[in-house]
């Protein structure tokens, strides 16, 4: 696992990654949520290598390792990725973005579909920029998006410096303050030793040269993307869970309806964290064996079974 690895792009900034999995098998990018980093993927190491399947999670401008670029827009996010593709030598790769990653997922999913075998999104946002998604959310991410948009000095000093100073000295603070907040399943999958030590590492990572990137990042999930949803032609997986209080289901309800070729899954009591650990064995089972096996599609998006699940 080599969870520091980095390219120079281009125009002279640094892009970092992670490395997991062996080189030799199918690659599938991953991109992290919000606040997040390359460290976040390594939670699943053990998983990755019972798949076979090579992982490299990208952190975008700002987070980590990568340069901030204050100018950015999600559209600009695909042309990094191919850079990063471009040197490593795969013409070919799979995607799976968790959270607000997943927006950039489909980002690349739109920009690079002759490239992308298939996509994967759990627990991702909808569009909020001329539309009604955001009422839907809970009190805490619904008011931290309205200050991004109505009150951006105090979007600065609150959900950016004092957010960024907690989640880089004390990460803990953070996942304890959000978790009375969660369903069963997500306290569990954060109370899970290996998960949480990994995504603590994760969160502090994000913030490492502070908090104008990771805030810049959140904005923008507000604003117009740059792409619609439904002029993705490549197969898109899409996983949500129900109990997730974080991201509304409505919202993965409402990427379903518009994703024109995609293949959907809501289970009942999974949330925000733990759809991304119950099911990320699945998801790269069906992201490295490409959106064809349609006579095992229904198996594919099953839970991981006891014993995987234990190893996460």
């Amino acid at each position: 696992m080599k969870l520091h690895e980095s390219i120079t792009l281009r125009d002279g900034r640094t892009l970092g990654y992670s490395d997991i999995g062996d080189p030799s098998h199918f690659p599938v990018l991953y991109f992290h949520g919000f606040p997040g980093s390359r460290l976040e993927a390594a939670f699943a190491e053990q998983t990755i290598l019972q798949r076979k399947v090579r992982v490299l999670a990208v952190e975008r401008p700002g987070y980590g390792q990568s340069t901030h670029y204050p100018e950015r827009k999600i559209t600009d996010w695909p042309g990094d990725i191919e850079q990063l593709v471009d040197a490593l030598g795969l013409p070919r790769f799979s995607l799976l973005g968790v959270s607000a990653g997943g927006i950039y997922a489909l980002a690349c999913a739109h920009a690079l579909s002759e490239r992308v075998h298939c996509t994967g999104i759990a627990g991702t946002l909808a569009p909020m920029y001329q539309t009604d998604t955001r009422k839907l959310m809970a009190w805490l991410p619904r008011n931290a998006y309205g200050m991004l948009n109505r009150q951006p000095r105090l979007a600065r000093l609150f959900i950016g410096r004092l957010n960024g100073a907690l989640s880089r000295h004390r990460p803990d603070w953070v996942i304890n303050g959000i978790l009375p907040g969660l369903c069963k399943r997500d306290r569990h999958a954060l109370g899970e030793e290996n998960f949480r030590r990994e995504f603590t590492k994760s969160i502090k990572e994000a913030y490492r040269h502070g908090y104008a990137g990771p805030l810049h990042d959140l904005t923008l999930t507000a604003q117009d993307w740059g792409f619609r949803p439904q002029d993705i032609r490549v197969p898109v997986h899409l996983w949500h869970g129900l109990a997730d209080t974080i991201v509304p289901p409505v919202m993965g309800h409402y990427l379903k309806d518009r994703l024109p070729n995609c293949h959907s899954i809501f289970p009942e009591d999974e949330g925000h964290f733990s759809i991304v650990t119950n099911y990320m064995g699945e998801a790269l089972r069906t992201l490295s064996h490409g959106s064809d096996r349609h006579t095992t599609l229904a198996e594919a998006l099953q839970p991981i079974d006891e014993e995987l699940e234990l190893e996460i």
